[in-house]
């Protein structure tokens, strides 16, 4: 399954498509609203190491000059996914370009199944089937 997810912030929007590329492993884009109204490309982000079927950018959010992205991540170096992770994105203020900062990872594969961003701070949401949930607090940026 493809999963499209979006969030936007002022000018901002950022779109995930969880098998985007030719190995499936997911992309986010970033598009910025210019002073005529339309959407213009500003960058495209995959981690920097991508996993084939790594479903990054299944889940997104924007939180000031940060923006956070769910993904698989291999774990162990094992030739398979094992775990689900939340990638932080940034840029310094008043620049373009998004840059991969660090990786929230708590070793489980239904970690990050919804993020919720505040200036500072965000909400990650872990969900079991049969088992209750989980929320996650973390500082960013």
């Amino acid at each position: 399954d493809t999963f499209i997810s979006l969030d936007l912030e002022d000018d901002l929007l950022v779109v995930g498509q969880s098998r985007a590329g030719s190995d499936d492993s997911g992309r986010a884009t970033i598009y910025e609203r210019g002073a005529n109204g339309t959407w213009d490309l500003k960058q495209m982000l995959r981690p920097r190491v991508p996993y084939e079927d790594g479903a990054f950018g299944s889940v997104v959010s924007f939180s000031g000059d940060a923006v956070l992205i769910a993904g698989y991540d291999e774990q162990l170096q094992k030739n398979f996914n094992i775990d689900r992770v939340v990638y932080e994105f940034t840029r310094p203020s008043g620049e373009e370009d998004w840059t991969q900062r660090r990786i929230f990872d708590v070793g489980i594969v239904t970690f990050g199944y919804a993020i919720a961003a505040s200036t500072g701070i965000a909400v990650i949401g872990k969900a079991s089937d049969g088992q209750p949930g989980a929320a996650y607090v973390v500082q960013i940026q």
